[in-house]
């Protein structure tokens, strides 16, 4: 039915959320359940290093459990079936900020 609301329609909604470290390729951070598209790590990661990342919407469609692919700059396959393929082109990408040397 056509008239319904989205809100009508999808319910549950929850994220998951992966970060892979770029060298040597390593899955460092694993969540699932989230409630909103937010996050704050709840462990370091190393400075000055690359990291990607990757998020998917978990969500019930008229009662039937849905989920996404993990999201992509731009549609490559899977990046978690290859996922030790880092750096992978599509995953999103940061670098952690560097020590800063002393007195300086």
């Amino acid at each position: 039915e056509w008239s319904r609301g989205l809100g009508d329609v999808y319910k549950r909604q929850t994220y998951d959320l992966v970060v892979l470290r770029a060298e040597p390729p390593q899955k460092v951070y694993e969540v699932s359940g989230l409630p909103a598209p937010e996050h704050t790590l709840e462990v370091p990661l190393r400075p000055d290093e690359r990291y990607f990342w990757t998020v998917r919407s978990r969500f019930e469609c008229d009662g039937i459990p849905q989920v996404t692919r993990w999201s992509t700059i731009s549609w490559g396959g899977d990046p978690m079936r290859y996922w030790r393929q880092v750096p992978h082109p599509y995953l999103f990408r940061f670098r952690t900020r560097p020590i800063p040397e002393p007195g300086g």
